[in-house]
């Protein structure tokens, strides 16, 4: 309310008619920092509102309030009223409030005040007075740095709150001459001394009573941002001061990473209280892990902005490692051997952790004790060769000990045949993605009979793979019920190939290099490894391709081909020729030039119409980047959005490594509302919007927090890349700034 009403004021005219005070009455208010009250806005009729001050303890004896009036300009005089409270617990006076609004400012000697609190009509407007302590300190900035103000952030020591106090307070305190001095409500407080841009002081269990100044010594303030939070557990033994500590690691850590965590990793011991601080931390992206011994580790991700304190979202919750037993039925794999059991985590910001894997018991049973009572978890069963047969599709937490699985895995007795054109091929079909939650290969003899065993029939994407002649495909197989006893499905790849060779550029054949090709439609890919400069791929359907090579820091152009539906054999051979390949060097810095960790640069399509492109890259413990860039592009796009940070969209030059610093000060762009496909142009790179939105979280018509600087929109249609002859708005965006580029009806 408080800050809905600031946003109203206007300059004020008139004045301000105090009458008398009337009886006292008791009353209740939310206790806030300040007792600042803004009324009337602008064309509204003057109001008669009543004021209550409330007193947490009644009065013993009489009690000025000094209540002033304020015009919010500055330029008309305040007006001050003397308000002679009594024994009690309130008093009540009636303000005229008019057309224009004011500021009601309230001060009473050794009491702290808060407010306001409406009443639900909106015609009472309460305040809450404590008595206060005053506090006083010494803020030492020892490396350059200074701040202008220190804010004490108080919350009931052991969350327990004072009767008849606050449970929290958050009181500003200028510096002056290295001193700070201001009144807080008395009471025994856990105490947060913070200055903006560096990390917190803290106390517990602090009293400050009424009386003599509660000086808090010599504080010394670091700059930097910083972690805290608390570690707790149902357990008695946990968390355990000196024992229980919580790191932080980069999110995506590269294993340069790891290794630069084990030498120096950012964590700390948490105290009796289970809280931890966390000092000195580089902005990013961050796994916070809380670890003691007898205890499953807990974790969550944590964002850390520049200068700032990043607290986390939920308590660290320990818990004694659970047991999860999985019962698994048919007992055994296809083969009559034991199924192998995997329990996956899954790691907010990292991704998939492996906490289990191991064989199951020949009757079925698989346990694993480790198990944490806040992670999310799937049940992962391989065969005994270790092909993924199962894995749930959704997560499940190990609340209990044990915690029981019962798992139904499908067995399907499957035949059927493999053949490129009329010919046997003698290869593998592997059903699912090779690499994906279920993977069954199952090999063709040398007629292309294939039988085996599937998790299911029905429809499957699978990829076939021959070595001679060789063959790499990606297709749909339709997997048909014959019986009740198996399922059957046959595979013809068309009889039509693509061969080459591949070079180095002074003519001698490529060795260890990679040759991929890509249907135009980029429905599918299939990659080769060349070893003696030859290549050949079979079993190609209808249709256009690129053909492409890489080697060590080497790349080919693409070569295009087309296979026709009545073509057989082979069409001309493909000659490629490997060059070598330039590097983009990039570092990634905050506005105070700390490196960023953790975070995801992408790298945007270049100019020249590579499909090379949108995709990203975390920055590393010290915030660098290195990434490939083919020959012949003198420069990069990147895009950096998210964390805070205002997006930042640059072409950076291959070569050298260069500084990318982020800003917090951005501006918003209105592209409008039902607005067509469009391409935002900036720093001579192009960022499409629908990219923007589905990865900074935008709706598509109000384009936030955009680095300020030169902007344009332009259509983009199928087949462009914008701003060419597309038609486009353009602007410049200013810092917290509104820029309207909206307008287009239909692309021309």
């Amino acid at each position: 309310m408080y800050l809905q009403l600031r946003q109203w004021l206007v300059r004020a005219v008139g004045h301000v008619r105090l009458p008398p005070l009337t009886r006292v009455s008791p009353g209740r208010l939310v206790p806030l920092l300040a007792l600042s009250l803004v009324c009337a806005s602008a064309g509204e009729a003057a109001t008669h509102v009543g004021v209550r001050a409330s007193f947490r303890q009644p009065l013993t004896g009489p009690l000025t309030v000094l209540v002033t009036a304020k015009a919010p300009d500055g330029r008309s005089a305040p007006l001050t009223t003397r308000v002679d409270c009594l024994t009690g617990a309130a008093c009540e006076a009636a303000i005229d409030l008019p057309e224009r609004g004011w500021v009601l400012e309230a001060s009473a000697p050794g009491w702290w005040v808060a407010g306001p609190t409406w009443s639900a009509d909106q015609t009472m407007a309460g305040f809450e007075l404590w008595p206060a302590a005053t506090v006083t300190g010494q803020a030492v900035f020892p490396e350059r740095s200074s701040g202008s103000d220190v804010t004490l952030r108080l919350r009931a020591a052991g969350g327990r709150q004072r009767e008849g106090g606050p449970e929290k307070a958050e009181v500003p305190c200028p510096i002056v001459d290295g001193h700070f001095a201001c009144n807080v409500p008395a009471g025994v407080w856990d105490v947060a001394a913070r200055v903006r841009g560096h990390v917190s002081v803290f106390f517990w269990d602090r009293p400050l009573p009424t009386g003599a100044p509660a000086d808090l010594g010599t504080l010394t303030f670091l700059p930097g941002a910083s972690v805290i939070g608390t570690v707790v557990s149902s357990e008695k033994e946990a968390p355990k001061a000196g024992e229980c500590r919580v790191t932080l690691h980069p999110s995506g850590e590269t294993r340069g990473a790891r290794r630069q965590a084990a030498i120096s990793p950012l964590s700390a011991a948490v105290n009796e209280k289970g809280f931890f601080s966390i000092e000195r931390v580089p902005p990013g992206r961050y796994q916070l892990v809380a670890s003691q011994v007898g205890f499953a580790p807990a974790s969550q991700e944590v964002l850390v902005l520049e200068g700032a304190e990043a607290s986390v979202k939920r308590p660290l919750e320990l818990g004694r490692p659970r047991r999860v037993e999985v019962y698994l039925a048919p007992p055994q794999d296809p083969w009559g051997k034991p199924w192998r059991v995997a329990l996956l985590e899954k790691v907010e910001g990292r991704g998939i952790d492996i906490r289990g894997d191991s064989p199951a018991s020949l009757g079925g049973v698989w346990s694993f004790e480790g198990a944490s009572t806040t992670g999310r978890y799937q049940v992962r069963v391989q065969t005994s060769d270790a092909h993924n047969w199962y894995t749930d599709d959704e997560v499940f937490s190990a609340k209990d000990s044990p915690t029981k699985r019962m798992v139904t895995v499908g067995m399907e007795s499957v035949r059927g045949s493999l053949h490129l054109g009329k010919k046997p091929l003698q290869g593998t079909v592997v059903f699912g993605k090779e690499f994906g939650s279920v993977s069954v290969p199952l090999r063709s003899d040398e007629t292309g009979s294939i039988e085996g065993f599937l998790p299911r029939i029905g429809k499957w994407n699978a990829s076939v793979s021959a070595e001679n002649p060789p063959v790499k495909r990606t297709l749909d197989v339709e997997v048909r019920r014959a019986s009740a006893a198996h399922g059957v499905f046959e595979i013809r790849l068309p009889d039509a190939a693509l061969h080459g060779e591949v070079l180095l550029e002074d003519g001698q054949p490529a060795t260890r290099a990679t040759v991929t090709v890509r249907s135009r439609s980029g429905a599918e890919s299939n990659q080769q490894r060349v070893d003696t400069g030859a290549f050949r791929f079979e079993g190609l359907s209808a249709g256009t391709y690129t053909v492409s090579a890489e080697g060590a820091g080497t790349y080919s152009d693409e070569a295009t081909v087309t296979l026709r539906d009545d073509e057989t054999g082979t069409p001309e051979p493909v000659r490629l020729v490997l060059k070598k390949k330039d590097w983009l060097r990039l570092r990634l810095v905050g506005p105070s030039g700390g490196g960023v960790v953790g975070f995801p640069v992408w790298f945007l399509p270049s100019s020249d119409g590579s499909t090379e492109g949108y995709y990203s890259k975390p920055t590393d413990a010290e915030g660098r980047v290195t990434v490939s860039v083919r020959g012949g592009q003198s420069q990069k796009c990147v895009a950096v959005f998210g964390g805070g940070y205002a997006t930042k969209v640059v072409a950076l030059p291959v070569g050298d490594e260069q500084l990318v610093q982020l800003g917090s000060v951005g501006g918003t762009i209105l592209a409008g509302e039902g607005s067509p496909p469009a391409v935002l142009i900036h720093g001579g790179c192009r960022l499409p919007v629908p990219f923007l939105v589905r990865n900074a979280g935008s709706d598509g018509r109000t384009l936030s927090n955009l680095e300020p600087g030169p902007w344009a929109l332009c259509l983009w249609g199928p087949g462009d890349r914008g701003g060419g002859t597309s038609p486009c708005r353009s602007g410049q965006l200013d810092p917290f700034g509104t820029l309207d580029l909206s307008g287009f009806a239909a692309k021309e």
